[in-house]
């Protein structure tokens, strides 16, 4: 189900899915991966995952990348990135692969974007 902080409802994908296919799946109700822009987006999201009470649900797929340029991390739906909350020695681009970004409780942390794991759609209307 949807979950809703402003004037955005976000959806956590249960199913494993790489960034393509959670993009499509986002894309598909209406909206796409989740775009956090303060502080207490971050604590909501973290907070809405913890209360899915599974610690697989710790950790989930966000709208962040670096595919288009190394380093350059850039939200999907093109806005401004004005808020950042890595987890310690994040990003990393361990194996010089990791060009998408998840949720871990309530850092970031860079990921291959083949793997394949839950997800966070944002959608502005239900």
């Amino acid at each position: 189900g949807f979950t809703r902080i402003e004037s955005s409802y976000y959806y956590i994908g249960e199913q494993h899915s790489n960034f393509t296919e959670a993009r499509k799946h986002c894309q598909h109700l209406g909206g796409d991966l989740a775009t956090i822009n303060h502080v207490e987006e971050n604590i909501y999201l973290a907070n809405a995952m913890k209360s899915l009470g599974h610690p697989k649900f710790l950790k989930a797929l966000i709208g962040l990348n670096d595919i288009q340029k190394e380093g350059e991390f850039k939200w999907v739906n093109g806005e401004e990135k004005n808020f950042v909350k890595w987890c310690r020695n994040e990003p990393n681009n361990s194996f010089k692969r990791e060009h998408c970004v998840e949720l871990v409780r309530d850092c970031w942390n860079d990921v291959p974007c083949g793997y394949q794991q839950k997800f966070i759609c944002e959608v502005n209307s239900v």
